[in-house]
This record gives structure tokens, C-alpha cells and sequence, in this order.
């Protein structure tokens, strides 16, 4: 059993939050290369950054991705934040509690949005 000895743990998702999925070729660009395949993304800076910014704080961050935890990898090496993530895994398919996350999950930033437009969730 693994086990984070911190309260204060932050989730990140991988496409769409650290790197945009739909490539322009007049922004910044990173390689990224997973199971013998080698694309292009550009990354999100700003929450990039955001990730950084929690991991200074003291907070432990798990890095997770739809796509597996071998693309989550290869996205956090890719974008160098080895030193800032402490966990890498697949995206929960199921979660299994007696509340709705709104109810848990106080703080949550979506997608490309600037974090501090930070949605506060039902108490």
C-alpha cells in the first residue's frame, strides 16, 4: 500500500490541462514520445506553472491522464516535472463514496481557464 502522508494533495489531469491537444505549430511545442509514437503538443503554461506552485507549497500532486498512466509518464518527463509529481496513474474510472465529489472536492480548476478562476464546490 502506497501512502501519502499529506493533507493536502492535488490532482492533475494530462490533455487539455498540461498540454492542449490540438497542436499549433506558432506556439511553444514539446516531443513527447509514448509506446514507440512521437507527436508534438504544446504545452499549458499556466498550469504548468499552477502545478509547480502547489508542489512549493508543500502539497504532494498525482498526475493522472484518460490515456493511461505510460502517457502520464512520458507528459511529465516530457514537460521535466519529475521533481514536482509524486504520483503518476490512469484516470479514476470509478469512484466509489457515499458523496457526489461537489461535496468533497472544495477547489477545482478545469481545463485550459486561468487557475485563479478556481470553482468552489459545495460544502
Amino acid at each position: 500500500m502506497i501512502v501519502i502522508e499529506c493533507d493536502n494533495i492535488v490532482y492533475v489531469d494530462v490533455d487539455d490541462t498540461l498540454i492542449a491537444w490540438t497542436f499549433d505549430s506558432n506556439k511553444k511545442k514539446v516531443k513527447i514520445t509514448c509506446d514507440g509514437k512521437t507527436k508534438f503538443y504544446n504545452p499549458i503554461q499556466t498550469n504548468i506553472d499552477y502545478l509547480k506552485e502547489h508542489r512549493y507549497r508543500g502539497h504532494r500532486v498525482i498526475l493522472w491522464s484518460h490515456g493511461g498512466w505510460k502517457w502520464a509518464k512520458a507528459v511529465a518527463k516530457a514537460l521535466k516535472l519529475e521533481e514536482y509529481v509524486d504520483v503518476v496513474a490512469s484516470k479514476p474510472r470509478w469512484i466509489i463514496d457515499d458523496l457526489e465529489p461537489s461535496e468533497w472536492m472544495p477547489n477545482a480548476s478545469f481545463g485550459n481557464q486561468d487557475p485563479a478562476r478556481e470553482i468552489k464546490g459545495r460544502k
